[in-house]
């Protein structure tokens, strides 16, 4: 059973290519990813996150040592947590998000993300 794997290429205007394989869930084989399939991003933006954030930096919008403050002033952490320490994970910030974060956003209407960022 291959797990599966999902993934489009786009330009300003359009999809160039995208492509889907593997199944949805190893229990379900059955199940199969489609171009239409849903997943949690998770870690996998973690790469893309850092390269904006040098480019940012390259453009002097953002410097890596600034306070999270600076650009994000809905946090309980203080000036001392920097984006360099967001970067690599040295911040102090609990990780991961507790588990009922995890959900389709139209599924629980109830959910107050700024709320629970205030008690992370």
């Amino acid at each position: 059973v291959m797990p599966g794997i999902q993934y489009v290429v786009v330009d300003a205007s359009s999809i160039r290519f995208q492509y889907a394989t593997g199944v949805l869930d190893a229990a379900t084989p059955t199940a199969k990813v489609h171009k239409d399939s849903k997943f949690l991003s998770s870690s996998c933006t973690k790469v893309l996150t850092a390269a904006a954030i040098w480019k940012l930096c390259e453009s002097k919008q953002v410097t890596l040592d600034g306070p999270l403050s600076k650009y994000y002033t809905k946090h309980p952490y203080g000036d001392q947590v920097t984006i360099r320490h967001l970067l690599n994970h040295s911040s102090g910030i609990p990780n991961p998000m507790p588990v009922s974060w995890l959900h389709v956003e139209n599924e629980d209407t109830s959910f107050d993300e700024e709320k629970s960022l205030q008690k992370a």
